[in-house]
């Protein structure tokens, strides 16, 4: 039991430098020299717990989105709407941090085209999942629907970097979720209620709530 607890310590530690590394000196221009200095651990003992580096930033990734689910969860009570307003604050959050904005538009950079399986792909099929599993079945969705609703956010996401200073969140998440979802074949009625809740709840989020949230 101790050997365990030992390493799920080391790997919380290395994935908190890795956290520390990649928002401030960004994922590409953070070596493994740079994760074995920080941690005072050994190459070998970063791939034990990590088979890669890009295994350890689809982790990290997935740490920020909790941190803004459970923000989410302090004003909504109800668990299916909490994924859906974690992402909302995730365009919150690229508009706002510069840092954030940069390893987001890296991770779509590198996985331009819908792969399910890998990278920024694997997390949006989960993703959308969450957000749209208690109304519709994503069986029901062709392969072809995912990738073009993907290539749609990546596009919505690029044109944002270029230019954080004239869109909104509120206006950039609900391109992507009425576009995205008609495209699917999901009912404009269904979306517009769930639009409605969704922004009843985002309504009670303070001005100051993603001041909360910590990178590392």
């Amino acid at each position: 039991m101790k050997t365990y607890a030992n390493g799920m310590d080391t790997r919380h530690q290395i994935l908190y430098a890795c956290k520390e590394l990649f928002y401030e000196k960004g994922y590409h221009e953070t070596s493994y020299e740079d994760i074995c200095k920080s941690t005072h651990v050994s190459r070998r003992t970063v791939y034990y717990h990590f088979k890669d580096k890009e295994d350890i930033r689809y982790e990290v990734f997935w740490e920020w989105i909790t941190q803004m689910r459970h923000l989410a969860e302090r004003y909504c009570e109800r668990s299916e709407y909490t994924f859906s307003l974690a992402m909302y604050l995730a365009w919150e959050c690229s508009l706002r941090d510069e840092k954030y904005r940069k390893f987001q538009m890296d991770y779509y950079r590198d996985y331009p085209v819908y792969d399910p399986k890998v990278g920024s792909g694997r997390f949006y099929k989960i993703a959308f999942g969450q957000m749209y599993g208690h109304i519709w079945s994503l069986e029901k969705i062709p392969s072809i629907a995912f990738a073009s609703v993907y290539g749609y956010i990546l596009g919505m996401y690029w044109m944002m970097c270029e230019h954080p200073e004239i869109y909104n969140a509120k206006e950039l998440f609900h391109y992507c979720m009425f576009w995205g979802t008609s495209i699917w074949g999901i009912p404009h009625e269904t979306i517009e209620q769930l639009w409605s809740d969704l922004m009843g709840y985002a309504e009670k989020f303070p001005a100051d709530l993603l001041v909360e949230m910590k990178f590392y």
